[in-house]
C-alpha cells in the first residue's frame, strides 16, 4: 500500500506497470534485519537499477556491496536494494547512487549467508598482487588490473594525474581496501618522485 506520494515516482514512469515477483527471501535491515522478499529477475533489477543480482559494486564513497534485487521502497515505489559490507542485511539503494559494478555476479543463497556475512566478501574480486609502500610506511599489495583499477577509480596502473586540489602530478599505483575501514575500497595514487601511496575516493 503506497502511503505517501515520491518524487522518485515520476523517473519510474519509463518502467510502465512494473510487475514484481518477489520470490527470492534475504534478510531486509542494517542492524537487526528480518526476512524479506525481493525480485531478482536480470531485466527487471537492470531496470530499476542499472546492476543484476548478485552483482558486487561500489558506492560513491568506495563501500563494497553485493546487489540482492528489487523489492518497493515505504513509498511503494520499486528500487533496487544491496547488503554492504559492516551491514547485517540488504538496504535501499539511494536513487542519487551511482554504482560502480566491480565484479560479475556472485552467488547468493537464499535467506542470506550464516551471521549476515556479505556475499561480496566471499567474492574474490580484488586480487592484489602489486606491491607498494604506503605514506603509514608499510608496505601494501595492490590490485593493479586495468579492470579492476578502470571500475573503482577510472583510471589504469601507471597513468600520471594532477588532483584538483594538487600542483604536484600523481602516479596511479592501485585498487586496495583502505585499512581499519575493509569495507571500503578506494583507487590508491603516490605522489611523482615520492615512494608513498595514499587512498583517494573513487570519483576523483
Amino acid at each position: 500500500q503506497v502511503v505517501a506520494e515520491h518524487p522518485a515516482r515520476r523517473s519510474m514512469c519509463r518502467l510502465g506497470e512494473l510487475r514484481l515477483e518477489r520470490t527470492f527471501q534475504y534478510p531486509l535491515g542494517p542492524d537487526r534485519p528480518l526476512m524479506g522478499s525481493f525480485d531478482t529477475r536480470e531485466e527487471v533489477c537492470r531496470a530499476v537499477g542499472g546492476a543484476r543480482h548478485g552483482d558486487v559494486v561500489l558506492f560513491e564513497d568506495g563501500h563494497v556491496a553485493t546487489v540482492v534485487g528489487v523489492r518497493a521502497d515505504r513509498y511503494g515505489v520499486p528500487r533496487l536494494w544491496s547488503h554492504r559490507e559492516g551491514e547485517k542485511g540488504a538496504t535501499v539503494i539511494d536513487e542519487d547512487e551511482e554504482l560502480r559494478v566491480v565484479s560479475k555476479a556472485t552467488y547468493i543463497p537464499s535467506g542470506g549467508l550464516p551471521s549476515g556475512t556479505p556475499p561480496s566478501t566471499a567474492a574474490a574480486w580484488l586480487q592484489p598482487t602489486f606491491w607498494y609502500m604506503t605514506a603509514s610506511g608499510s608496505p601494501m599489495r595492490f590490485d593493479i588490473s586495468d579492470d579492476v583499477c578502470l571500475s573503482v577509480g577510472g583510471f589504469r596502473h601507471g597513468q600520471v594525474l594532477r588532483l584538483a586540489s594538487e600542483t604536484s602530478e600523481s602516479v596511479v599505483i592501485g585498487a586496495q581496501r583502505v585499512p581499519y575501514r575493509r569495507q571500503f575500497v578506494q583507487l590508491w595514487l603516490t605522489k611523482r618522485g615520492q615512494v608513498a601511496a595514499f587512498s583517494v575516493y573513487p570519483q576523483l
